[in-house]
């Protein structure tokens, strides 16, 4: 809430949260992540707003799947995730989607366009370009599709 209120107003909010939910010492389910995200629709429903006064442009992106299979993934990331977690960011897109259908947000899914890198869980170099290019394609179908006209 804090970094919310401190940059109000907001025309667009972008969310991508999930991946840490997944370590095995939290033992969440993909439903049970994508509801914390339901529950930062709240806030941001209840505490923020954009230029006009009106609710931000939201868009939920689902992370990127995590990749056992990665070159340093044993020997960095495994410690951390179990075969539970692995999977489950392969079911995490489809949860979210869910959420951001039901609250009437935009939904965006990192696994559409990018893969973890080395470690199997951070974007590898060459994902970083496309993720951006599907979140601004987002955000740019919104700022067409609504009221909320581009910052100057």
């Amino acid at each position: 809430m804090p970094c919310l209120q401190t940059h109000h107003p907001l025309d667009v909010v972008v969310i991508m949260l999930g991946t840490n939910d997944l370590k095995s010492c939290f033992d969440r389910t993909p439903q049970e992540i994508a509801n914390a995200l339901d529950g930062y629709l709240d806030d941001i429903t209840s505490h923020v707003a954009d230029r006009h006064g009106h609710g931000p442009v939201t868009v939920l992106v689902s992370p990127i799947w995590i990749d056992d299979e990665a070159a340093s993934y044993q020997e960095v990331t495994s410690a951390s995730f179990d075969s539970r977690g692995v999977q489950r960011s392969r079911e995490l897109g489809e949860a979210i989607q869910r959420v951001a259908h039901h609250r009437g947000v935009l939904y965006a899914d990192a696994a559409d366009v990018s893969h973890a890198g080395g470690d199997g869980i951070h974007l590898s170099l060459d994902s970083h370009g496309a993720l951006a290019a599907l979140i601004a394609d987002t955000v740019l179908q919104a700022i067409h599709t609504t009221s909320v006209e581009p910052p100057s």
